[in-house]
């Protein structure tokens, strides 16, 4: 009795140990898909563990039954082909029929239908400095991998000064360099390290790299934690190092995905200045940002891609000069007590000292000025309540453009 007992907790043991009743299984999920995900997972398990009850306990069950104490002899066995095709066919059935549901979630997963660019026909011309916007989810990064190969297109042509990526990659991608998101170095390594493991990549000589390294370093501001290893850097001179990398080969195209994102704004402000220099001397550059400051004062031409869809690729000066209205922030020398009545502009009196006035884009704010100075109000300093590209972009969302 006791030896049969034993029996049936050795049966029982895939069963009591499955994932589920020790709570360390997958979570089901929220969605349909996640659930089906589950689904298989669990159809997997199970097969496996009745697979393995079948087997084993046949196995066991063999063992007790001729066992040597009960006066059995051992068996002798023949070759059987039969056998042994049957027992190479039986688990090629169970894997094939388990791959089908396998192969179906899948198909689900990474062919859900959606189309994350929409056949958008874009140009930069050469020297450019081009700002590429658009809201979360919009296409941007998408079309940024497109053009460093990082994601497959599914249709369509891209061409790097004229070269086709997908006729001559290894020489467009010499034109290239892509400053991503995310951090994509050895944090151990050191800086130098890194950015001379680079140039390697590209064929650089030794010799030759180490004195182009130097030089880039130098104009980044990096020179001097050269021996430090990368972990040891803030996130602006991290980011620094991720544009050294990307022009170590000095492309003539250079990609910006978010290129100041998390840097504080004096390091800001010096990045911009170095990239306004890099473009004057004749590299072309695309960013993405969402600081739209930035856009505004680096950038000269602007598209904006808002699902997958190409909705505006003009000039900056023409895309700003569309902005309906304005909001001027004013200064005024003495304390007010209510804001001031002009005919046509809205004036709001956001404290004693300063006004809010909105201008529409057929009004002149010389007239403003005529007015407040016919009132004995003088103004000490003018400046915009937000950046006009954002502004354009709020009141392209009030219309629904994006």
């Amino acid at each position: 009795m006791k030896n049969k007992l034993k029996l049936l907790i050795l049966y029982l043991i895939p069963f009591f140990a499955s994932a589920d009743w020790l709570d360390l299984n997958m979570p089901i999920g929220v969605t349909d898909l996640s659930k089906e995900v589950f689904e298989l997972h669990m159809l997997i398990f199970w097969v496996v563990v009745g697979i393995g009850v079948v087997v084993f306990g046949f196995l066991f069950w063999s063992m007790w039954k001729y066992r040597r104490s009960n006066n059995k002899t051992p068996a002798k066995f023949n070759d059987n082909h039969t056998l042994e095709i049957i027992w190479t066919i039986v688990p090629t059935v169970i894997l094939i029929l388990m791959a089908i549901p396998a192969s179906i979630t899948l198909k689900k997963i990474y062919d859900s239908g959606t189309v994350a660019l929409k056949g958008i026909n874009l140009s930069v011309a050469e020297g450019d400095f081009f700002a590429l916007l658009g809201p979360n989810g919009a296409g941007k990064s998408s079309t940024i991998g497109i053009i460093g190969s990082l994601i497959t297109k599914s249709d369509g042509k891209v061409k790097i000064f004229d070269i086709d990526i997908d006729e001559n990659f290894p020489e467009a991608k010499r034109m290239l360099g892509v400053v991503s998101q995310e951090i994509n170095f050895n944090n151990f390594e050191k800086v130098i390290d890194i950015v001379v493991t680079q140039a390697g990549f590209y064929g650089i000589p030794l010799a030759t790299a180490k004195e182009k390294t130097e030089t880039v370093l130098k104009r980044l501001g990096l020179w001097d934690k050269r021996d430090e290893q990368a972990r040891n850097l803030s996130g602006g001179f991290k980011r620094r190092l991720m544009i050294a990398k990307a022009l170590i080969h000095e492309p003539k195209l250079l990609i910006l995905d978010e290129p100041t994102a998390g840097v504080d704004i004096e390091l800001r402000r010096e990045m911009w200045d170095f990239l306004r220099e890099i473009n004057e001397a004749g590299t072309t550059i695309i960013l993405t940002t969402h600081y739209l400051e930035e856009a505004e004062q680096l950038c000269k031409n602007i598209a904006i891609i808002d699902h997958g869809d190409l909705v505006e690729n003009t000039s900056m000066k023409n895309l700003l000069s569309r902005l309906d209205v304005q909001s001027f922030i004013l200064d005024v020398d003495q304390p007010l007590t209510l804001a001031p009545s002009i005919a046509n502009f809205s004036i709001a009196l956001d404290d004693p000292l300063t006004l809010n006035v909105a201008v529409q884009k057929d009004q002149s704010i010389n007239d403003l000025f005529k007015e407040l100075s016919n009132q004995g109000i003088q103004v000490n300093s003018l400046r915009n309540e937000s950046n006009r590209l954002e502004e354009m972009f709020i009141e392209m969302v009030k219309k629904g453009a994006l």
